[in-house]
């Protein structure tokens, strides 16, 4: 994707970082994006706010970048240069999330051996 617009009164919503080299980013409940990054983003676990940089309300991957920001609002590491945008149904997660299963977890016995490739 190119590039997408970003609400430039509302902002994002909610985020949640996914490890340490891609974040869910949300405007609504239901209109969201995974941003990923071409390196480690440094501090995007233990950020409570982020920026995210944009020429008048539109995000170009390659050319903008998500800031990690501690509670007292100063940056935690450099900016991370988004590398590509991607857009979530957050309808489809919502009735994903509504047909998870249970899993339960067993021991192993003790006398089996590993498969061979």
């Amino acid at each position: 994707m190119a590039s997408f617009q970003i609400s430039r009164v509302a902002g994002v919503n909610r985020w949640t970082p996914l490890g340490d080299q891609a974040l869910a980013i949300w405007n609504t409940s239901v209109q969201g994006y995974l941003l990923e990054f071409r390196t480690r983003c440094a501090g995007l676990s233990l950020a409570s706010s982020i920026t995210i940089s944009n020429s008048m309300g539109m995000v170009n991957p390659r050319l903008d970048s998500v800031q990690p920001r501690a509670a007292n609002g100063s940056a935690i590491s450099q900016p991370c240069r988004i590398s590509s945008a991607r857009p979530l149904d957050g309808r489809a997660l919502s009735e994903a999330k509504r047909e998870l299963r249970e899993a339960s977890v067993i021991e192993r016995a003790a006398d089996v051996v590993p498969e061979e490739d």
